[in-house]
């Protein structure tokens, strides 16, 4: 994981790096700090392939399967690379195997989110378990076992290659 705010300087010239798809999700995002945020990610993600692969950067093509999860797109034959990307304000992780599948998650914890939603969103998608255990918790202990609960589901989602939590959780341990 690497801190964004050093990147400022050079990420403009990290948007060459993107390809047709990226750049349009790119200029889609509306406020400049998720622009930025997005570039970021996936600036880092083309150079730790690179890092792995014979190819620079901007050579990196990607795909999406039927849910919707970016695939890296290999030459029949070659050995396939596997990874999973997520940001969050001021935050990037990003993870690469050479045939498993991953899921990787992060969330700003600190974020101004009222306890309502969160208990709203543990609700509709959290297990009776999950709900139970939450259910003895106050305070911070409550909302940090709810972003431990939540970054472990979308990230076990994330590596079924299901997409994100919105598309799947409802419920489930």
């Amino acid at each position: 994981m690497r801190y964004m705010s050093g990147w400022r300087r050079r990420s403009n010239a990290n948007v060459s790096w993107l390809d047709a798809q990226e750049r349009w999700r790119y200029e889609r995002c509306r406020f400049p700090q998720h622009r930025h945020e997005y570039l970021v990610a996936h600036a880092l993600l083309r150079s730790c392939l690179s890092r792995y692969g014979e190819q620079p950067p901007q050579d990196w093509r990607f795909s999406t399967n039927a849910y919707g999860r970016p695939e890296i797109q290999v030459e029949q034959g070659a050995p396939p690379r596997r990874f999973n990307l997520s940001h969050t304000e001021g935050l990037v992780a990003c993870a690469i195997t050479r045939a498993a599948e991953v899921g990787i998650d992060v969330e700003h914890g600190g974020q101004p989110v009222r306890a309502g939603d969160l208990a709203a969103i543990a609700v509709a998608n959290f297990a009776p378990v999950e709900l139970a255990e939450l259910a003895r918790l106050t305070g911070i202990a409550w909302r940090h076992r709810f972003f431990d609960v939540w970054t472990l589901k979308e990230a076990y989602i994330k590596a079924q290659g299901l997409g994100g939590a919105e598309n799947y959780l409802g419920n489930r341990p």
